[in-house]
C-alpha cells in the first residue's frame, strides 16, 4: 500500500511482550526493511495495555455530566469539569517519562541495525533536546560493555546511519542544538491541527525558530531529509510545495514575529524551554540497567 512508516511494536505494552532486542521480532524487522517501512516511536510508547482508556472514559463522563448532554459543543463549553488528576496523568504519560526513548537503545545495543542495515527508526513528538547527551551516555556504556553486546557499532553511529527525528513544533533551543543532533537527522513537524503545535501560526513559528539558519540547512530540516529518508516522491512534493509554500524567502524575510505570538508559542508548545541535556539520564539508567542485564551485559 506504499506506506513509509508504522508504529514500532510495544506502544501499548503487556507483561509478556518481548523487548525489541529479542529475536522474536526478527520477522517484523525483516518485513519492514524489505518494504522500506520506518519504525516510528511516538510519545506514550510503553504504556501498559488498558491503562489509558479508563482515564479517557472518566474525563468524558465528567464533562457529559457537567454539560447535561453528550452534544459536542455543549461538552466543549464544560471542559473545566476535567479533573487535575486526569490532566496530570496525561502530562506524565506524554511528557515526563523516558519510556518512549527505550526502543532506540534496545535496537542499537541489540544489534537490530547490524542484522537489518537498511531498517529505519523515527522517534517523533518526544522532543530532541535529550538526544546528544543520551547518545554520549550510550556510547560510553557501549565502550565499557562492547564485548558482551550484540551491537557492532556505537549508538551514535547508528543514529547517523539509520535514524531521523521528528522535530514536532521545534523549540528554539533545539534549533541551536542542530549540529549536536545532526542537521541531516532532523525533520520539522507541525502536528496539525493540535493547538499546542505550530498551527495556525506555522509561518511565524518557522520565521523565529530558524532565524539565521543557512538556506541549505533549512531545506534539509524542512523537507530534504524526509524525502531522502522515507524515499518520497520528490516531483509530487515539489508541486505541492510550490503551491502552498512557504518559500525560503518568506521564512528569512518575513520580518520580526510579534512578542505576543512568541509568548503564545512558549505557553502552548514549550517553545522557549531550555534544553533538557542530561537532566533525565538517571531515569534513563533505571531502564538501561534492566536492558543491559537482558542482553547479557550486566556490568553496565
Amino acid at each position: 500500500h506504499k506506506f513509509v512508516g508504522t508504529f514500532g511494536p510495544g506502544y501499548m505494552h503487556h507483561a509478556a511482550m518481548p523487548p525489541l532486542y529479542d529475536r522474536y521480532w526478527e520477522p517484523f524487522w525483516t518485513a519492514c526493511e524489505e518494504r522500506g517501512i520506518a519504525i516510528v516511536v511516538h510519545a506514550g510508547f510503553g504504556t501498559d495495555q488498558g491503562k489509558v482508556f479508563p482515564v479517557l472514559e472518566g474525563m468524558y463522563n465528567a464533562v457529559a455530566q457537567a454539560a447535561g448532554t453528550t452534544e459536542s459543543e455543549a461538552m466543549f463549553a464544560h471542559a473545566d469539569a476535567i479533573t487535575m488528576d486526569s490532566v496530570n496523568f496525561f502530562n506524565e504519560f506524554l511528557n515526563h517519562n523516558v519510556d518512549s526513548r527505550r526502543p532506540m537503545w534496545q535496537m542499537m545495543f541489540g544489534g537490530v541495525f547490524d542484522r537489518h542495515p537498511n531498517l529505519k527508526y523515527v522517534p517523533t513528538e518526544i522532543r530532541m533536546d535529550w538526544i546528544p547527551a543520551t547518545l554520549r551516555h550510550l556510547d560510553a556504556i557501549y565502550d565499557k560493555n562492547r564485548a558482551d553486546l550484540p551491537a557492532r557499532r556505537r549508538p551514535s553511529e547508528y543514529w547517523r546511519s539509520n535514524c531521523l527525528v521528528g522535530a514536532s513544533f521545534i523549540h528554539k533551543a533545539e534549533v541551536e542544538m542542530r549540529y549536536e543532533i545532526g542537521v541531516e537527522t532532523i525533520s520539522f513537524g507541525r502536528d496539525y491541527p493540535h493547538p499546542e503545535s505550530t498551527w495556525p501560526h506555522t509561518r511565524e513559528w518557522l520565521r523565529d525558530a530558524f532565524d539565521g539558519v543557512p538556506d541549505d540547512e533549512l531545506r534539509l530540516m524542512l523537507g530534504e531529509n524526509a524525502i531522502r529518508f522515507f524515499d518520497l516522491d520528490r516531483e509530487r512534493l515539489t508541486e505541492i510545495a510550490r503551491r502552498i509554500g512557504p518559500t525560503i524567502e518568506e521564512i528569512h524575510a518575513g520580518g520580526e514575529v510579534r512578542p505576543d505570538l512568541i509568548e503564545s508559542f512558549a505557553m502552548r508548545g514549550g517553545y522557549l524551554k531550555p534544553a533538557e541535556g542530561e537532566d533525565k539520564l538517571p531515569m534513563v539508567n533505571d531502564l538501561l540497567r534492566a536492558d543491559l542485564v537482558g542482553l547479557g551485559a550486566g556490568a553496565g
